[in-house]
């Protein structure tokens, strides 16, 4: 795993992520006179920066040649050119910095607001471990980092045949390609390459957060450092669009949903679009109407590297080309050119053009397969069946005020009223939308609720809207739909379109499309890059702007008061709900169960064979791609013997030890010709926020199981086995046991049987065994006989009488044993029995009848 260097950090995280865009908005804002905050600098510069070392840092990875040492070179040149392009015009031009520091009081607001945001964003994070969204970024984003490349490279997968891959990774697909985990493919068995399905825009940002700050400290740190950026670039948009007040209480609401906080610790790329959609949406603002042709193309790219990054980013098409048409429009009747355009509609283009590219080269046929299900899903939508109607009626508007004067004042004469009550209208549509969505809809399917939630899916769609409240309270709700209304009719034109169309526009789309299931943070992400933001905004907006709609001092005061106590309720009740959100770490211990693991089979000449759900899925290429082990899942874990055999071999050529990772009873049938001696036990306990449908998510719940680790080999070794038992023991233990007790050991029955691997050995074995007769009352000379016996034969007898777990031995002739050659040489144990409840009565309430405990069992050659 990668170490923290923090020279590098302080070295190379500048020329990364702020010197270069602070040369071109230094550039833009002295060469075509663009007031901006001192806030406004460092937040544009760092966003700009960001988005140019993404862009050049993806190019690099698509050709597979990264690394960050080139990468970092190349900022340097982009630096160097952009700083040498605004000294050379220096001279020439005003420098317009008289606002910097203008607008104190908003700018300690925004300053407060981002302490606030950092202490609750920035917290431990773990949930790597995963087989939604994470786990194949990380690994995307650690090959990267180590190799320069998207594919990943598995020598193993090209070396077997397809029967044998077959074994490993589940048959082929009908498409020619397959997943053999939620989040891998295979791209071509002969070379041995794999894919991620996720778009590899958000893996580049991985592996250089990886190379800098190493594992656990890109999990802390990486993801809130984009929600505080992006809170920031919204609060000056804010600011810009309406005002200081709403912006300041905006960014505060936002600070404090749990949805803000959650998400601004999880590792997956929702709050890095939700960065560049706001960015975008900046940058538009600076753009138009005389604004700089390079702030038209940093919009084009921030809106281009979102929807490269995220697939549910691409119907932001459709509203910004309405903005487009509007801008035209609005250009055409204001005589000037709309050449001017092209500044952002070319690269935006190409930006598009890219994005598809790239996504179908490196994504497989999941682009293919999530294109045509979004497709069918959204065209069934009333929301884009509803924009095409307005996009028609645009085109139509549009043609109108195409024509000239004359023909346009005929045309538009019997609709003249809507030039004066257009915005009522439109106020009071979008009202009677967020109703229906509020309270109509969700009560009409209410009755659908009562069947069961796994098959009754779709039935959640019309709960979205209304549990919001959840995070936002019915409060919160009711001043967003009133905040909505207020700014159609007081702040709704021509710059304030672009925030308008596309957050109204992705509001109701994920509003309709979007169920509550289990997994409700997982499934509400979608809302993370527009709506939540929106939705706090535009409450925020409510306060601000509900008093001045009342002209009696009096009557706006009472009004402003009630308000900002509505405010005050809504965030102290985000707040409670925060508070028990923000000390949960989620997957809490999954780091240290990786490092157990590793430390118990790692090593550059070990390879593993992953079995069974949990250690499949969470750990196989974890362990391969991060830790260098050439692991692989064991998908047909029922094939035949001969198959795995072979396998093997592979596995094991270059003297590479082999180990079977599983969890669940027992061993696969396909090892069955294997020898298999336990290692030891990786016990794995996570916590995990709660999951249920009709619940809001609060509290964590314990979720874990324990990794049985073996050693495989193709005959007995002479080394000694030991096994510890009530963990992973289930290779052991053949009958005659009870449940471990907490995974530190298990009684025993009167009779109990277990088989250990045989030992390549023609001398005496030592047969060692922790035996406790725990609670069980003894006197000082009582003892309790133990008979041992190896494949029915007795080799000894143990007498015991310590309460404490103390090792026993007996040593036996291996040759004087029925059958000595067998796979497994299998002991019994037979002992008298007590009864806890007949010997302690009413104070023990166990009806067992207990032998003795054993902790552990080891067997091998006579030292």
């Amino acid at each position: 795993m990668q170490p923290v260097n923090i020279l590098k950090i302080l070295m190379v995280s500048p020329v990364l992520f702020f010197f270069p865009g602070a040369a071109l908005i230094m550039y833009v804002r002295d060469r075509f006179e663009v007031d901006l905050l001192v806030f406004e600098i460092v937040a544009l510069s760092t966003g700009a920066s960001l988005m140019l070392t993404l862009l050049i840092g993806f190019l690099l990875v698509e050709l597979s040649v990264y690394t960050l040492t080139r990468l970092a070179a190349l900022m340097v040149l982009v630096t160097v050119v952009f700083a040498a392009l605004w000294l050379a015009k220096k001279k020439g031009i005003r420098p317009h910095a008289a606002m910097v520091f203008q607008h104190g009081w908003f700018q300690i607001g925004v300053l407060a607001v981002m302490i606030l945001a950092s202490a609750l964003f920035i917290g431990r994070w773990e949930a790597v471990l995963t087989e939604r969204d994470v786990s194949p970024y990380l690994v995307e984003g650690v090959n990267i980092a180590d190799h320069g490349r998207v594919f990943l490279k598995n020598e193993t997968l090209s070396k077997l045949t397809p029967d044998e891959a077959g074994m490993l990774y589940g048959p082929p697909a009908v498409r020619g390609e397959r997943e053999y985990l939620a989040g891998f493919g295979i791209k071509d068995q002969k070379s041995g390459t794999i894919y991620t399905r996720y778009f590899p825009l958000f893996s580049v940002l991985i592996a250089i957060a990886y190379r800098l700050l190493g594992l656990r400290w890109m999990l802390t740190l990486m993801n809130p450092c984009f929600a505080l950026l992006s809170l920031l670039i919204i609060m000056l948009l804010v600011r810009r669009l309406l005002d200081a007040r709403t912006a300041v209480l905006s960014g505060l609401a936002l600070s404090l949903i749990p949805l803000s906080v959650w998400f601004a610790r999880y590792p997956i790329p929702e709050m890095f679009t939700q960065l560049l959609v706001f960015l975008g949406l900046f940058f538009l603002v600076l753009y138009y109407p005389k604004g700089s042709g390079y702030a038209g193309l940093l919009a084009a790219l921030a809106f281009g590297l979102a929807f490269t990054a995220r697939f549910e980013l691409y119907p932001i098409m459709a509203p910004l080309f309405a903005i487009l048409v509007v801008f035209i429009i609005d250009s055409i009747r204001k005589k000037r050119s709309v050449l001017y355009f092209l500044w952002f509609a070319i690269p935006m283009g190409i930006l598009l053009a890219h994005s598809l590219y790239s996504q179908k080269r490196f994504s497989g046929s999941y682009m293919t397969e999530l294109g045509a299900h979004s497709v069918r899903s959204y065209m069934n939508s009333p929301v884009i069946r509803g924009s095409i109607a307005a996009l028609a009626f645009m085109a139509a508007v549009c043609v109108i005020l195409l024509l000239s004067k004359r023909a346009r004042a005929s045309v538009a004469h019997p609709l003249q009223f809507l030039k004066r009550a257009w915005r009522p209208i439109v106020a009071a549509l979008v009202t009677l939308v967020s109703l229906y969505g509020y309270i109509i809809r969700p009560v009409m399917a209410k009755g659908q609720l009562a069947l069961p939630a796994a098959t009754n899916f779709g039935s959640r769609l019309p709960q979205t809207f209304v549990r919001m409240s959840w995070y936002f309270t019915h409060i919160g709700i009711i001043l967003f739909i009133l905040g909505l209304a207020l700014f159609v009719l007081y702040r709704l034109r021509v710059k304030t379109v672009p925030l308008f169309v596309i957050s109204c526009f992705f509001t109701a789309l994920f509003f309709w499309n979007i169920a509550c299931n289990p997994l409700h943070f997982f499934a509400l992400r979608r809302l993370m890059p527009v709506v939540i933001p929106f939705m706090a905004i535009m409450i925020a907006y409510a306060v601000v702007k509900v008093p001045d709609v009342f002209k009696r001092r009096l009557v706006r005061r009472a009004v402003g008061a009630l308000a900002v106590g509505a405010l005050a309720v809504t965030l102290v009740f985000t707040s409670l709900y925060t508070a028990k959100l923000y000390p949960i770490v989620q997957y809490d211990g999954a780091l240290k169960s990786m490092n157990d693991l590793n430390a118990l089979i790692g090593g550059p000449n070990t390879a593993a064979v992953f079995y069974g759900r949990y250690s499949m899925v969470y750990y196989t290429d974890i362990m391969r791609y991060i830790y260098g082990i050439h692991a692989v899942p064991l998908v047909g874990a029922a094939g035949d013997a001969p198959t795995f055999d072979n396998i093997y071999e592979k596995l094991a050529a270059g003297g590479h030890k082999v180990y079977l990772v599983g969890f669940g009873d027992g061993v696969p049938a396909a090892v069955s010709n294997l020898f298999l001696r336990p290692v030891g036990a990786v016990p794995v306990s996570f916590k995990v926020l709660q999951q249920e449908y009709d619940l809001a998510p609060k509290k964590t719940v314990p979720f874990g199981f324990t990794l049985a680790v073996y050693q495989a080999t193709a005959k007995p070794t002479a080394e000694q086995c030991s096994v510890k038992i009530g963990g992973a023991d289930t290779l052991c233990v053949i009958d005659g046991f009870y449940p471990s007790e907490q995974g530190t050991c298990r009684w025993s029955k009167g009779t109990a049987s277990f088989k250990m691997p045989n030992v390549e050995t023609k001398n005496n074995l030592t047969l060692s065994l922790d035996i406790s007769t725990g609670s069980r009352p003894l006197s000082t000379e009582e003892k309790v006989p133990v008979a041992v016996y190896a494949q029915d034969k007795l080799i000894g007898t143990l007498a015991v009488n310590s309460g404490a777990f103390v090792p026993y031995a007996i040593t036996f002739d291996k040759a004087s044993l029925p059958d000595p050659g067998t796979k497994e040489i299998k002991f019994r144990i037979e002992v008298p029995t007590w009864a806890p409840n007949q010997v302690f009565g009413k104070k023990s309430n166990d009806v067992r009848q207990l032998g003795v405990a054993i902790s552990r069992i080891a067997l091998g050659p006579v030292p």
